[in-house]
């Protein structure tokens, strides 16, 4: 997927590595006193890291408002498991009555920890199973739709990933990450969607810092102040709003109330001492300088 997509050894002059391994089980934990997550499966080619230079798109994301460097940390250097967790909120079920049964067993060959047996039915072994729902994934795309999860609603993932990001950082130091943020291309869909959304915001520009909190808030407060695409769904928007929230239209299931996960997310990341909210921009220029 990677070099379907431009990313190889070729064209980036270094090697592709999935750093939680083959099946996204190549993991250490780290433990962390969070709210919600306790335990944090860090991908294990973090260790062998001197420096982590964490380049992130900043763009919208439906369940954390922004997308950026603590998303970033927070799911694409954890493993399977953790990833999972972040979206859903039950063990994995197998219905017996959609089940394919042994002619199939394609769950089977995609269960990176091999804890789904066949006799007659799948059947899953919750002791063993690491809820990453690639078996799910699988059977869905036959068209079986046989194994199912509950999802964890929109707006209570953002915490989940913020909490994971701080795992992430604890296990090799601070002060090894750098972050570095695109502000261009700016969508309120995350890039794993396949299709190109209408642009919120034109380009704005780089963003770089040693604070992850720091350096998505200034992404955020640039995107919140620009002037929106007149062809987008905040064409009418004024600046200084938060264009994530007004594009995602997510709703608090009790108040009605549009949701800011932006804020919540950042707001819950300073809480949970990942850094900064607050930040001095220095504007670089190709300028020289006088004198």
């Amino acid at each position: 997927m990677a070099a379907l997509n431009g990313f190889s050894e070729g064209t980036l002059g270094a090697p592709i590595v999935m750093a939680d391994g083959y099946w996204g089980t190549d993991t250490f934990d780290i433990e962390v006193d969070g709210k919600f997550v306790k335990k944090v499966d860090v991908a294990s080619a973090v260790l062998d890291c001197d420096r982590v230079i964490v380049l992130s798109h900043a763009k919208g994301h439906l369940h954390g408002g922004i997308a950026g460097s603590l998303k970033n940390l927070g799911i694409g250097l954890v493993g399977k498991r953790g990833k999972a967790a972040m979206h859903t909120m039950s063990d994995v079920k197998i219905d017996p009555a959609k089940c394919r049964g042994a002619e199939c067993s394609k769950c089977l060959k995609v269960c990176p920890v091999r804890c789904i047996t066949m006799n007659g039915k799948a059947k899953i072994d919750p002791k063993r199973c690491i809820a990453c729902i690639q078996c799910r994934s699988m059977c869905s795309s036959i068209g079986a739709k046989a194994i199912s999860v509950t999802w964890r609603p929109d707006h209570e993932q953002a915490p989940w990933f913020v909490e994971n990001a701080l795992g992430v950082v604890r296990s090799i130091g601070a002060d090894r990450f750098y972050y570095v943020s695109l502000a261009i291309d700016i969508s309120d869909k995350c890039d794993c969607w396949n299709v190109g959304p209408t642009l919120l915001v034109h380009d704005i520009g780089i963003f770089g810092s040693r604070d992850p909190v720091a350096v998505d808030q200034a992404c955020f407060d640039a995107v919140s102040n620009a002037e929106p695409n007149p062809e987008s769904m905040v064409a009418e928007v004024e600046r200084g709003t938060d264009k994530f929230a007004v594009a995602h239209s997510s709703k608090d299931p009790k108040t009605g109330e549009l949701l800011h996960l932006a804020e919540t997310q950042l707001a819950h990341a300073e809480t949970m001492g990942l850094g900064s909210r607050d930040y001095e921009l220095v504007t670089l220029t190709r300028a020289q300088p006088e004198g």
